[in-house]
């Protein structure tokens, strides 16, 4: 599991590099591409960030033997 885990928040510190880039880009020239871009790149941040705490949760939140 913690290999997975480690894939999965490289992949999320990639689309969080990407969508700080485009985001600043958009704030500095505010173009119709650069806004593009930064959707763009916050569609593709969401899901890396959700399927990254979604699998950490059901790691860690397993449910104690009784």
């Amino acid at each position: 599991m913690l290999p997975t885990l480690f894939a999965l928040n490289a992949a999320y510190r990639l689309a969080f590099d990407n969508w700080g880039l485009a985001r600043n880009q958009y704030l500095q020239y505010k173009t119709e591409a650069t806004r593009q871009a930064a959707i763009s790149a916050t569609r593709q941040l969401l899901p890396a960030r959700n399927v990254l705490w979604k699998t950490y949760l059901q790691a860690t939140l397993k449910p104690r033997p009784t």
